[in-house]
């Protein structure tokens, strides 16, 4: 029955009230601590981040405004947890956006707001497992949780539609993703976006001693693999996790590694104290002998100069 009920609230009357909320926002001006002046909302701006500042300063009449779907919202933030529609942004994965994006071009690239809480809570409940909204309400019933990401998904709707225009494209979906996570915010960061699972593929070579240091060379797309006392280094293909050259010639174990552009060589540090450079058939090129240790090297493209 909650459920239903909160669903109530994207009728014509709530909308409504929806719209004449927003047009107040767009009239905002909030002092900028960073700039001159002040920041007002566009389209384009980080205005979630501003709505909620703007939520601290509005007028009590509004603040005070309830409805089914604020209930769970104070419930959330008198327990400390995080706000409703963050609950929905940390469920999301790819396979979920895929699958919304799929249902906007069903319905033309646009979704009203029953519409766009049935395709969220469809996809959400179907790929995301367990969400955390009910672990963190282990407590509660199931339909208690059910209502609880119900209002989370409609209070996303309301985040998204700044213009009060009663549905959303795909487009206004995904702007709010990207500036919630450039916003910075310390309830919501991209990486809470991403769902990180173990791949499938796996290094099936052999290792004498432990790995102690990996670096992607993005220039020649290959995976560095430095060992424990190894005077060799490794190449292997990142995609598929495939050996593809060892490379001896330190007298020393390999410490480091980096990528010269400007000689399309690869550049590695070892306890022999030198910094041996290796053209693109893997032979050494050069020999550097150094003072010390050298512990970590970085070309600077822009000085044309390899730093250590």
């Amino acid at each position: 029955e909650e459920v239903i009920v909160m669903a109530k609230d994207l009728r014509p009357g709530r909308k409504k009230a929806m719209v004449l909320e927003d047009a107040e926002l767009r009239s905002l001006r909030i002092p900028s601590t960073a700039h001159r002046g002040s920041l007002s909302p566009s389209k384009h701006s980080y205005l979630p981040t501003l709505q909620e500042q703007a939520r601290e300063d509005r007028p009590q009449s509004i603040a005070s405004r309830k409805g089914a779907t604020e209930a769970p919202v104070e419930a959330e933030k008198k327990g400390g947890h995080a706000l409703p529609e963050t609950h929905v942004l940390t469920d999301l994965s790819a396979d979920v956006l895929e699958n919304v994006k799929a249902e906007f071009v069903e319905n033309g690239g646009a979704l009203n707001g029953e519409q766009f809480v049935r395709a969220m809570l469809r996809n959400l409940d179907g790929g995301s497992g367990k969400s955390q909204v009910s672990t963190t309400q282990e407590s509660a019933s199931p339909m208690r949780s059910a209502s609880i990401r119900a209002a989370a998904v409609m209070d996303l709707f309301s985040h998204v539609d700044v213009h009060g225009e009663s549905s959303v494209t795909w487009e206004d979906v995904s702007n709010y993703f990207i500036e919630q996570g450039m916003s910075g915010g310390d309830e919501f960061t991209v990486d809470s976006i991403k769902t990180y699972e173990v791949s499938q593929v796996k290094d099936v070579s052999k290792h004498e001693t432990p790995v102690e240091k990996l670096v992607y060379l993005e220039q020649i797309d290959s995976l560095v693999c430095l060992s424990r006392g190894s005077r060799n280094f490794r190449l292997y293909d990142p995609k598929r996790c495939i050996l593809k050259d060892t490379v001896p010639g330190h007298r020393g174990t390999v410490i480091n590694c980096c990528y010269v552009d400007a000689w399309s060589q690869i550049a590695t540090t070892a306890a022999d104290m030198t910094i041996c450079f290796w053209d693109s058939h893997l032979q050494l090129r050069n020999r550097l002998a150094a003072k010390d240790v050298q512990l970590c090297l970085q070309w600077d493209s822009v000085s044309r100069s390899l730093f250590s």
